[in-house]
């Protein structure tokens, strides 16, 4: 008599897949319920500790008793001598999406708030390490623990947590941009953060230029469908902002706010006033059509990493207002220069390295002026100062260009990418 038995390799697999997860996801769930600790431990007597959720708890009451008011609420004063009175700015969509935690008291809130943005930050941290070739493991993993743990010294990602903001969320849309190209899904992500922030639909013109038409439709019709579903629950404020709101960049703050590092920032405080858009319309012009050129340059190269960081750094600064916060993109690029510069031991790589890093520690912007709200009639050394993120940006795009024309070190086509390119993070 013969007996049969099934192997138990296959009924075992999807097991083994979900246990071969188990102790790296432990591990970063515990590094980033740890960081989370951390910080609200260390700043939760600062005054401007999740600042921004004075908006967003606001925003949400709209929510919460039907709409209508949205874009009238204001933040109430942080302190008696302190005003606040920040508006609240993002489409209607985002603010369903913060609904939700806004039922959690203040201190809950920034434990599960910032401990569920450690994990994104982690999640951009490993997919960039991955990018420049580092091997997937437990090598990878810890350096990607360690990387996110000092990078929260950068100005950009220490404001974001501190004010409680959600621009490391809208990092997300670097993973869905990173994955690839015809990954069922992709586009998602991207669709999903246009629907919270608007600027990053730069990415669906770049989908289009790179001929990733599929993850472009994806995310249009993601981004549509926010609109969609934010104009079913609250209509009166989705028509409002689409219809006014929106074209008011003024609502966000004084443009020449020395912490605006865009474009615009610069511009009105070299002019000493807002009332000619003419001249950084034009620079805005000419940086997006340039980026999206390299970056769609660079991406027929076989490099995707670079093109995505390259129109990164344009959506900020094209951007009306670009906070200090909203440059944590800058993440991803510390990333890559960091590994170009080691791996090809570049004595002018590792000089660019070390600029852009100190330039994002530093905070030279906050030397332009005693009182930052004071932009206008600043010396030439103090506007240099107040324009710095905006000149490493300008810089960076520059040399993409070059780097575009030189084509991709080998340290980038050795592994981690096929021949065709694209980066094998599945």
């Amino acid at each position: 008599m013969t007996v049969s038995t099934k192997p138990a390799t296959p009924a075992g697999a999807p097991a083994a897949t979900w246990a071969r997860w188990i102790r790296p996801a432990a591990f970063a769930v515990g590094v980033a319920v740890a960081l989370s600790v951390l910080l609200w431990a260390a700043q939760r007597t600062i005054i401007w500790w999740m600042a921004d959720w004075n908006v967003y708890y606001m925003s949400s009451e709209v929510v919460l008793r039907g709409g209508g008011d949205l874009y009238d609420v204001v933040a109430p004063p942080l302190g008696p001598d302190l005003q606040f009175n920040a508006p609240f700015n993002y489409p209607p969509f985002a603010a369903l999406l913060l609904t939700p935690f806004s039922l959690l008291g203040v201190d809950a809130l920034s434990l599960v708030w910032n401990t569920l943005k450690m994990l994104a930050l982690g999640g951009v941290v490993w997919v960039s390490l991955g990018a420049v070739a580092v091997p997937r493991g437990r090598r990878r993993l810890v350096l990607t623990a360690v990387v996110v743990t000092l990078v929260q010294f950068l100005d950009p990602v220490l404001q974001d947590v501190q004010v409680g903001n959600i621009n490391v969320f809208i990092l997300l849309a670097f993973l869905d941009l990173m994955r690839p190209q015809g990954a069922r899904g992709k586009g998602v992500l991207v669709g999903l953060a246009a629907g919270v922030k608007i600027t990053p639909g730069i990415f669906i013109v770049y989908l289009l230029l790179t001929r990733q038409f599929r993850a472009a439709a994806t995310a249009t019709v993601t981004f549509l469908g926010t609109v969609a579903v934010a104009f079913a629950v609250l209509p009166a404020d989705s028509l409002r902002y689409w219809s006014s709101a929106m074209w008011e960049p003024d609502r966000v703050f004084i443009p020449e706010f020395t912490y605006n590092q865009s474009l615009r920032g610069v511009v009105v405080r070299l002019l000493g006033n807002d009332d000619n858009n003419l001249l950084w319309l034009a620079l805005a012009a000419v940086t997006f059509v340039a980026a999206l050129a390299i970056g769609a340059g660079l991406h027929r190269r076989g490099m995707n990493f670079e093109g995505v960081l390259v129109v990164a750094i344009a959506m900020l600064l094209i951007s009306p207002f670009s906070w200090i916060a909203h440059w944590v993109w800058i993440v991803p690029v510390l990333v890559l220069l960091w590994t170009m510069a080691r791996r090809t031991r570049s004595r002018w790589l590792w000089a660019l390295t070390v600029f852009v890093l100190l330039v994002f520690l530093l905070r030279p912007y906050m030397f332009a002026s005693f009182n930052p709200l004071q932009g206008y009639g600043l010396s030439p050394g103090a506007q240099l100062l107040a324009a710095t993120f905006v000149i490493t940006g300008v810089l960076l795009v520059a040399l993409a260009e070059v780097y575009r024309r030189r084509g991709p070190l080998p340290r980038l086509t050795a592994q981690g990418r096929d021949a065709g390119g694209r980066d094998d993070l599945r």
